[in-house]
């Protein structure tokens, strides 16, 4: 997504993603609210037998086009226990 201000390029995110190998494939999903001031990024990988998050974020368009981190979560791999641990970064 790219933000322009008279004809300029001021921010850019890249909202959406997609790599697929022959072992997994890693894909960032996204959501834009209505009013064009939110978006949510959600990156996933799985292969034939797992799924999991690796990050989520919020971001918030300000009033001068800029994208503001709000929060992020990232999760680890499951342990040998299969636990995933997530934690804010």
């Amino acid at each position: 997504m790219n933000i322009e201000k008279n004809n300029k390029l001021i921010d850019r995110l890249p909202i959406y993603k997609e790599n697929i190998l022959e072992s997994a494939a890693f894909i960032q999903y996204y959501y834009i609210d209505n009013e064009l001031k939110n978006i949510w990024l959600l990156n996933y990988v799985g292969d034939d037998s797992t799924h999991d998050i690796e990050k989520w974020r919020h971001y918030k368009i300000d009033n001068t086009g800029h994208f503001k981190l709000l929060e992020s979560i990232s999760c680890e791999h499951r342990n040998r226990k299969g636990i995933v641990k997530c934690h804010n970064g």
